[in-house]
């Protein structure tokens, strides 16, 4: 009788059945320019040249520790396996020389730039807000459908493209919901739910 795989021969099976569907070689992506960075990631927009079609990369600051490699594997654990209109599509990921993650590049900015802009032709109307609320929200039934938790939704990682219709983005502390307690303190401070904030026992709930 064979015997059943661990845990951890589960997840490497997994990471590595995705690498061989998604790994994009880092020569085929010519970087453009930088269009944000944080302390532990950058993001450009690039162009893929197979295709001659425009991306955004984002790339992890690697400090010489696992950490950063860790985030990265979780973020595409999640992302490549999601199929909505309103999260922004997975590309595929580079694993050298800098690990990197390629999604389609949206051109109408973030919903927080667009919110707070002085430029008469960027603000949204009432109307295409009400469409903004509803396609978040449809993109995040969708993911607590499958029992994932986004973790830091915020205006800034929701994305508009040409039509600006939303994209729900970033899935860097997103995690599934499984029996054990959500760790605490996951996301951004000024948007984070008081339970989250405080450490107490959360669910999906966290995200509305």
């Amino acid at each position: 009788m064979k015997s059943q795989p661990n845990e951890e021969q589960t997840i490497t099976t997994s990471l590595k059945n995705i690498k061989n569907k998604w790994e994009i070689n880092n020569n085929a992506i010519e970087i453009q320019k930088e269009i944000h960075s944080s302390q532990f990631t950058c993001v450009y927009i690039g162009i893929l040249k197979k295709t001659n079609t425009v991306v955004a990369v984002k790339e992890f600051i690697q400090t010489g520790t696992d950490e950063s490699y860790q985030d990265f594997l979780n973020e595409i654990s999640i992302i490549s396996k999601l199929d909505h209109f309103a999260i922004t599509p997975f590309v595929g990921a580079i694993f050298s020389p800098k690990y990197s993650i390629i999604t389609q590049f949206m051109s109408g900015g973030s919903l927080y730039s667009r919110l707070h802009s002085k430029i008469a032709s960027s603000k949204l109307t009432s109307t295409k807000l009400s469409i903004i609320s509803l396609g978040i929200a449809y993109g995040m039934t969708y993911l607590h459908s499958k029992n994932i938790v986004h973790r830091d939704l915020k205006s800034l990682n929701i994305l508009l493209d040409a039509n600006d219709f939303p994209n729900i983005s970033d899935f860097g502390v997103a995690t599934i919901q499984q029996n054990e307690t959500l760790t605490g303190g996951a996301g951004t401070a000024q948007w984070m739910a008081p339970e989250v904030l405080i450490s107490q026992k959360y669910d999906e709930k966290a995200d509305v």
